[in-house]
């Protein structure tokens, strides 16, 4: 057997198809124009539309809501791409920028509601993760400018967003303390004037009771009536001049001076102005630039899009070793701000203190030169003073100090505590520019993003010539009439004797 009649018998029998395929050529032109001219139709009615990108760098401790998530942090990437676009296409922050730069006014001149505008912008709008800590916000739409604003704007909501989100939290700690310094200044303040007060109802007693402890006299035995009834005289406080105005005024002025020096050890801006950062950031600056125009001729695979990132990344890292001695010189004076804060608040009690040993209550006398004169009131019924023996005094004058030693202690922990937070504060806004920032600006671009129309041309050219082939191949499957010797001997199973010959062919 001849090992070469199959593969002859193979291919006889694709030339044969391929003689009948191409007997029905018209169905392959047809397919084939059908095809491609739609693709060309579809390619050149669509308008041009522009694709904009930026890339924002974020810490992905401001990802995490606390009151959301419980406390919990972002997980794995897929949910960290669901948060950024959840912050970023939020209805509110996409509905301001629809507002403010007058996007689909068609939409909106046929009535359509914000909430139908703002899905269909959230699906022209992109999110693609870079690495662990930046994100690539890009928008396309038939203008460039307004695709470069859109992205411009919407990144420029969500940075100033979580910067707020972070330093939202410190100034909500630092209200709350702030209401603890001023609810314990106030209890303060209220014992020592009930010690004040219990001081001047007793003085005899209280000085019997000093000079037993000293050793110079016996303690009075039996019950010691007050020295006086307690005075209790409802009128106008009146601040007296003299020595203990000189002396508030003196403690005021101690304090101004203190609180001055302690804004000068506020921590310097973290990001100083030297003149080796100016320079990296122009190098950055440039190398954007640069890094802009290479994009827009290249991928970003090209090698020299690559090495144009790697040194913009370097630079990066350079100005924030640059950055750096400054945020360590912020906690250089921490001794000195708690010495002063320690201060500030003796000053504070001291303060309180004369205030409330320069007041009296004054209640005017009817009868007055400068006042007519006027029935006097009728006293009202007053229980009569309760004898108290010097052990009760005694007593009753130990929880009184001890009470005012312990608020003294809660308002000094307090405003250490206040000033911790105020400089925690500081250091948070001063830090929430470098948490989150934009690494690319938005571009302008510069060419249309789609549709792509050799890409388009050639897959309808492709899709035509597969349609055109098959129809002649199926018309060329339907059709049994013979034209040739081979047809009629593939169609009968008898040989052929004789046949006719084609006069045309002899012609």
């Amino acid at each position: 057997m001849d090992p070469t009649a199959g593969i002859r018998g193979a291919l006889d029998t694709y030339t044969f198809l391929a003689k009948k395929v191409l007997r029905h050529w018209v169905w392959f032109v047809v397919g084939f124009a059908l095809t491609f001219g739609a693709a060309a139709a579809y390619t050149f009615t669509r308008g041009d539309l522009y694709k904009s990108e930026t890339l924002v760098q974020i810490d992905r401790s401001l990802l995490i809501d606390p009151i959301e998530n419980g406390g919990g942090g972002v997980g794995d990437e897929p949910d960290l791409k669901t948060r950024i676009n959840q912050l970023t296409a939020s209805r509110t922050r996409l509905a301001q920028v629809v507002t403010e730069l007058n996007l689909y006014a068609g939409m909106r001149s046929k009535g359509k509601s914000m909430n139908e505008i703002v899905a269909v912008m959230r699906d022209e709008l992109v999110v693609e993760l870079r690495g662990e800590d930046a994100f690539m916000l890009a928008f396309q739409n038939d203008d460039p400018r307004t695709a470069q604003a859109v992205v411009q704007r919407t990144a420029e909501l969500f940075i100033r967003d979580r910067q707020n989100a972070r330093t939202d939290r410190a100034r909500t700690t630092a209200r709350l303390v702030g209401e603890e310094l001023q609810t314990t200044l106030r209890l303060l303040g209220e014992q020592e004037d009930q010690l004040s007060e219990f001081k001047e109802d007793h003085p005899t007693e209280l000085l019997a009771i000093e000079r037993r402890r000293m050793g110079l006299a016996p303690v009075p035995a039996g019950r010691v009536a007050p020295s006086r009834e307690p005075h209790r005289p409802a009128g106008p406080r009146v601040v007296l001049v003299g020595e203990g105005a000189q002396q508030l005024q003196e403690a005021r002025a101690r304090k101004s001076q203190l609180e001055a020096e302690l804004r000068t050890l506020q921590p310097a801006p973290v990001s100083p102005n030297s003149p080796e950062a100016d320079d990296i950031r122009a190098q950055i600056q440039q190398l954007q630039q640069e890094r802009a125009a290479l994009r827009a001729r290249f991928t970003d695979d090209y090698p020299d899009v690559v090495l144009n990132a790697q040194r913009i990344a370097g630079l990066q890292r350079r100005l924030q070793q640059t950055m750096r001695p400054a945020q360590q010189a912020a906690g250089a004076a921490s001794s000195r701000q708690l010495a002063l804060t320690q201060e500030i608040g003796d000053l504070d009690i001291e303060i309180a203190r004369i205030q409330r040993g320069a007041t009296r209550v004054v209640r005017p006398a009817p009868g007055q030169a400068n006042e007519p004169a006027r029935q006097a009131p009728v006293p009202l019924p007053r229980a009569p003073a309760v004898p108290m023996t010097l052990p009760e005094i005694e007593a009753q004058m130990g929880q009184f100090t001890a009470g005012v030693e312990t608020l003294r202690d809660r308002y000094q922990a307090a405003l250490k505590r206040k000033y911790d937070v105020d400089f925690a504060l500081s250091v948070e806004e001063q830090q929430a520019a470098e948490s989150v920032r934009v690494i690319d600006a938005a571009d302008l671009p510069n060419r249309p993003f789609y549709p792509n129309r050799p890409k388009l041309l050639g897959a309808g050219a492709a899709a035509g010539f597969a349609l055109g082939l098959a129809l002649a191949f199926l018309f060329a499957v339907l059709d049994t009439r013979i034209f040739t010797e081979g047809d009629l001997a593939r169609s009968v199973d008898i040989p052929v004797l004789v046949s006719i010959p084609d006069y045309r062919k002899q012609a």
